[in-house]
């Protein structure tokens, strides 16, 4: 899936330029975090951990706006729900309108944050920190070249921050946390260092 992933941002970039494709950057905004993407969602319902999971978003966030972006056009809900596959290949790819300009790191980092999400078969929708960080790097490899440090922290914060906020989308539908195990809201209590792929 990182590989694909690397082609189908090399494949896109002739067409940056195209009329309809308009940049989005989530972090600009004075909210802690975009507006839900469905009505179920409803960020002022708290719930146990919301504190926590904010406090996270937060350094996440200001992380991310002190680092330069670099904008490519590429899938922004790049998930195994979105992909199927014939044996080891995916021969299709869902949910084009989320094709946008995007900061290349939020970009990866959404993907290194949900790539292994489905609902289609019976499996852990969150990556374990390590298959998160295989992700970047397999990507990095696919697209031959060797993210900086400051890259590097910039995905793991754009990767943490997204799961701050599937969490909370979580929790609106699910304060009291039935629904914890194998969610974003235990991968994030769970998690090893500051950000999720421990940079």
């Amino acid at each position: 899936m990182a590989e694909k992933f690397a082609e189908l941002i090399n494949l896109a970039e002739p067409y940056r330029e195209l009329e309809g494709f308009k940049e989005i950057d989530g972090y600009k905004i004075k909210a802690l975090y975009p507006a839900p993407h469905n009505a179920l969602f409803d960020f002022s319902i708290g719930g146990k951990d919301a504190e926590r999971i904010d406090e996270i978003a937060f350094k996440s966030k200001n992380i991310v706006n002190s680092i330069d972006k670099n904008v490519v056009l590429g899938h922004s809900d790049w998930s195994m729900k979105n992909v199927r596959f014939a044996g080891n290949k995916i021969n299709m790819v869902y949910d084009w309108d989320s094709l946008c300009l995007q900061d290349e790191y939020h970009l990866l980092g959404i993907a290194a944050a949900t790539f292994t999400t489905t609902w289609d078969i019976p499996v852990k929708i969150t990556p374990s920190q390590e298959e998160a960080f295989e992700f970047v790097a397999e990507y990095e490899r696919a697209m031959g070249k060797k993210f900086s440090r400051n890259e590097l922290l910039k995905i793991s914060a754009c990767t943490t921050s997204v799961m701050c906020y599937t969490a909370r989308c979580e929790l609106s539908v699910d304060p009291e946390n039935v629904y914890y195990e194998g969610s974003y809201r235990q991968t994030l209590y769970e998690m090893n260092g500051e950000n999720y792929l421990r940079i």
